[in-house]
């Protein structure tokens, strides 16, 4: 029986250590593995419960390891048939695997079920003193599987196992290049948005800092819903709809024409009477200010006048 026992990536050790491993590291795990068993049977590591001690029982031994993809596997001979039924019975969330400081496998320990009084089973011994790490993977059910009495059946499984990872690596791909897609769809939509608040059609180039401003700041309006929810996507409270209602206010608003269109005059002064107009207070205040700035100096324009209030 094969079960999947480690994969690449960081992992930490009973004791907290990090440590990566690759592809290649997984390679060198079973290298060694497979070559000091076959010169001496004595060292294969046991297959047992929890973190063993010495005269723990062995539930079975691992014959070899294999690497495929990003995958260690071991293939287990005489395993007890009560581990079986329990592994069956999803008793087991967890692999441990502990290897030595030269990446020899010490054992690989089933987790998450109380070990039952099986007779019968040959006692493991280690060293009292031997330096070992120890991982452990959890998963929602053990990947295991029983051919190893058909190496076609076997070697199908590999292959299977091998175009499921090619194909979920695929969806990701494809998965990127959508969001991707979307993104800039909706990046077009903030710009179609921002130009059509542009009061001179005509004169786009000179006001594209205000397009990319406005664009930017519906980007990070739209990044904040994110973060709050998809419940926000669509909604009317959404930060995007208030960034683009507060946009659309300052475009209705008769102020907004002098703060978005230049005097043909670049020192004339501003003589728009609002008296008969609903104008927000805050802005007029701002509007009158710039006048009186400009009557102080002939020379100031009234966009020049807005900035120096600004300041």
């Amino acid at each position: 029986m094969w079960f999947e026992v480690f994969k690449t990536g960081e992992h930490s050790d009973s004791s907290g250590n990090k440590a990566s491993y690759s592809e290649q590291d997984l390679d060198k795990i079973a290298t060694i593995y497979n070559s000091q068993i076959k010169e001496n049977p004595s060292f294969q590591a046991p297959v047992v419960k929890g973190h063993p001690k010495n005269d723990d029982p062995a539930y079975g031994w691992v014959e070899m390891l294999k690497r495929k993809g990003n995958s260690l596997f071991a293939k287990v001979k005489q395993l007890a048939p009560e581990i079986i039924n329990e592994i069956k019975q999803g008793r087991f969330k967890n692999i441990s695997i502990a290897l030595y400081p030269d990446l020899l496998l010490r054992h690989i320990g089933l987790l998450g079920a109380i070990p039952p009084a099986v007779k019968g089973l040959q006692p493991v011994t280690f060293n009292n003193g031997d330096s070992y790490a120890s991982f452990s993977l959890e998963y929602d059910k053990i990947n295991c599987f029983d051919y190893s009495n058909n190496e076609d059946l076997e070697k199908e499984y590999f292959s299977a196992l091998e175009i499921s990872k090619q194909l979920r690596k695929e969806n990701d791909s494809l998965k990127e290049k959508l969001f991707s897609l979307e993104n800039e769809k909706r990046l077009d939509s903030y710009k179609e948005f921002a130009c059509s608040l542009l009061k001179d059609k005509a004169n786009k180039q000179e006001q594209q800092p205000f397009v990319e401003s406005l664009v930017e700041i519906l980007d990070m309006a739209y990044a904040a819903d994110e973060q709050c929810g998809t419940e926000f996507s669509s909604s009317k409270e959404s930060k995007v709809s208030k960034v683009k209602e507060f946009a659309l206010s300052f475009a209705a608003s008769p102020l907004s024409k002098e703060f978005a269109i230049q005097n043909e005059s670049p020192n004339s002064i501003s003589n728009i009477d609002f008296s008969q107009k609903k104008v927000d207070p805050e802005k007029l205040e701002i509007h009158n200010k710039a006048i009186e700035l400009q009557l102080l100096d002939s020379a100031l324009s009234y966009q020049e006048a807005l900035k120096k209030i600004s300041v």
